[in-house]
């Protein structure tokens, strides 16, 4: 029989971590360099805009992915896991960990410092290779139990 629960909790946390990633790649490879056509003034307006729209999608992301990875988590070591499934599991968090703290910084609004706010670009970029990172990890737990 289908467990509703474990379905539903492993979309939820495949759905929010495409959200993540996905925002990730289309921020840095369209969004970013189509900002740098506009002038200076053009920019931080929309900088602005999208911190503002950020925020609750960060932190609902963030929330349903330590909710449903607990969940899955918990579902997984109930039926016993080697060593490999924990070193695995160990490194995809602390990656995810980076990946929240990333979501965290870049839906603060912005310091007023056009040097330290340019490095957003780069911020997405490390948090993206951790992201896609997080994911080749988690195709490789799915095979390491049934």
């Amino acid at each position: 029989m289908i467990d509703i629960i474990a379905l539903v909790s492993r979309w939820t946390h495949i759905a929010a971590a495409a959200v993540v990633v996905g925002g990730f790649v289309y921020a840095r490879f369209v969004l970013f360099p189509a900002m740098s056509t506009l002038n200076e003034e053009a920019q931080a307006k929309l900088r602005g805009a999208i911190v503002a729209n950020l925020r609750p999608w960060a932190l609902t992301s963030i929330v349903l992915l330590v909710l449903s990875g607990s969940y899955n988590f918990y579902r997984v070591v109930q039926s016993g896991v080697d060593t490999a499934y924990h070193m695995a599991f160990g490194l995809k968090f602390l990656l995810a960990l980076h990946v929240f703290g990333m979501l965290f910084v870049l839906s603060t609004r912005l310091s007023g410092d056009p040097k330290r706010d340019a490095k957003r670009p780069r911020l997405i970029m490390g948090a993206l290779i951790s992201g896609l990172i997080i994911l080749a990890l988690g195709a490789y737990l799915r095979t390491l139990h049934t």
